[in-house]
């Protein structure tokens, strides 16, 4: 009887082994399909191959969002041209499409992202240009920080994310700091409204720029490919 026992025990462990090798077996063809490779029988690695990197695309050759520094990259497109284009001439389309080569030049006119940024800035800034341009150069070396070494054009989307949110954020906690002082110090009672509705918006735009940084680690935390996700292993065989 005991010996019994342990022939189906030993049979059942084969099972399981038998289940776990073919697991191991789909896992490294997921792998090696994915473009990974173990690395001396040991730990699997990704394989170095080209990636969509900010040298690919125009929109983040230059990775600046100071528009000084975009203008003094981009240059000056040629007043008649611009005259033109601005009024709808596809005639002058040539000279822009030329001009737009310049990844800079793309950057300062299609970089939406920044229009938004400088928008945000300059109503945070109230015409104080040297807070204006330290804020903007901030957010650029933010973004950057952010993006990390050799970014893809994922890694500066996110990061842009996060840095417009938290522009945004801390541009609504300058109002609330400033309407209280003028409550306060002020006594402008008629402000009361005011304190009443910053808080709203600005608990939404935490939100964001928290839902921002969550999508931001969540894709840096993401190392293993996702065709691993639609690997099957067979459940082990009853009986025994």
């Amino acid at each position: 009887m005991r010996q019994d026992r342990l022939d189906r025990l030993g049979r059942r462990v084969g099972r399981v082994r038998g289940v776990l090798d073919r697991a191991a077996g789909l896992v490294a063809d997921a792998l090696l399909a994915a473009g990974w490779h173990q690395h001396h029988r040991g730990e699997w690695r990704k394989r170095r191959m080209p990636t969509m990197t900010t040298e690919m695309i125009p929109a983040t050759d230059t990775p600046t969002w100071v528009p000084a520094e975009l203008r003094r990259r981009a240059g000056v497109i040629d007043p008649d041209t611009a005259a033109r284009a601005g009024s709808g001439d596809r005639a002058a389309l040539p000279a822009v499409e030329k001009y737009l080569d310049n990844p800079a030049a793309a950057a300062l006119w299609g970089d939406a992202g920044r229009e938004v940024l400088v928008r945000w800035v300059r109503m945070r800034s109230r015409g104080d240009l040297v807070a204006e341009e330290a804020t903007l150069r901030h957010a650029s070396a933010l973004r950057a920080a952010l993006a990390g070494p050799s970014p893809s054009a994922l890694d500066w989307l996110l990061a842009e994310r996060v840095v417009l949110a938290w522009v945004v954020l801390t541009t609504l906690e300058l109002w609330q700091g400033r309407v209280m002082e003028k409550v306060l110090v002020g006594g402008k009672a008629k402000l009361f409204v005011s304190l009443n509705v910053l808080p709203k918006h600005i608990d939404s735009a935490h939100r964001q720029l928290m839902a921002a940084c969550r999508t931001l680690a969540k894709v840096r935390r993401a190392r293993l490919p996702e065709v691993l996700a639609l690997v099957t292993v067979p459940a082990p065989e009853a009986g025994g």
